[in-house]
């Protein structure tokens, strides 16, 4: 069994998540749970029925520390004196809105996977039990998106993650992620996106002999977005990035997808 975790705020679902969510509600297998934190009131609506809405702050009071703690930080609040496209590098409480859920709902979480997926990712085809079983398969532990190692963008892909809470590398491996943000450690990193913190603490975890990650992109053809280059786009595509809303718009009319 899966349990999807992902964040949002009100923001974030006007402008195009509340269709990405839907999108998960129609194609996802009615077996998968899906868990949305937000610091905001939601409304679901009819997706009521599968979907559990969790108060982002109030169960994450840690995120609140986290943030007050470092507000003033450039190396943490994405203030950082360079370009305004790079700034994301150095935005540590922007992207703990997302790593302090996965951490809380792997703490409460009743399935053998926990997955994090972004709430800027869009389904379109149907996705089977049998699809989900082989991309995180009981065998290993931690599923994420590798890219080339040989580009300045070497560090993971995190729009998608899959933890076997089963297995006790997972469970190590989330309470070394949150002690990087409870223990200051982030001041020793070049980079404080959870991207690279997750990177940085998965080449610790192999140097040290721990096997069981599987890179879902392992013979990526270019730096380009690791869901297109794993055939994950076969079920879903990621509308990150500049220009998100407009490459989110060509997706919709690409599969026929109503933004009703």
């Amino acid at each position: 069994m899966y349990t999807i975790v992902t964040s949002l705020n009100q923001k974030y679902w006007d402008e195009t998540s509340k269709i990405n969510i839907q999108s998960w509600h129609q194609f996802l297998p009615p077996e998968v749970k899906i868990v949305i934190y937000s610091e905001d009131k939601i409304d679901l609506g009819y997706m009521q029925d599968r979907i559990v809405l969790k108060d982002l702050y109030s169960t994450c009071p840690k995120l609140v520390e986290f943030k007050n703690r470092h507000k003033h930080n450039p190396h943490y609040n994405g203030d950082a004196p360079v370009k305004e496209t790079k700034k994301f590098k150095w935005n540590a409480i922007k992207f703990a809105h997302k790593t302090f859920p996965i951490f809380e709902e792997s703490k409460v979480c009743k399935t053998n996977y926990l997955i994090w997926l972004d709430a800027d990712v869009l389904m379109h085809t149907n996705i089977t039990m049998q699809w989900l079983a082989e991309l995180f398969p009981t065998k290993s532990c931690i599923s994420y998106l590798g890219r080339p190692s040989n580009t300045k963008t070497s560090y993971d892909e995190c729009g998608l993650m899959g933890y076997n809470l089963r297995t006790p590398l997972a469970k190590n491996f989330l309470l070394a992620f949150e002690e990087y943000y409870e223990g200051n450690n982030l001041d020793q990193l070049r980079e404080t996106h959870d991207s690279w913190i997750f990177f940085q603490l998965r080449l610790q975890f192999e140097a040290g002999g721990f096997g069981g990650f599987k890179n879902l992109n392992p013979n990526p053809i270019n730096n380009k977005s690791p869901f297109n280059n794993s055939g994950i786009n076969q079920f879903m595509v990621h509308t990150k990035g500049k220009g998100k809303e407009k490459l989110h718009n060509k997706f919709l009319k690409r599969f026929s997808i109503s933004s009703s």
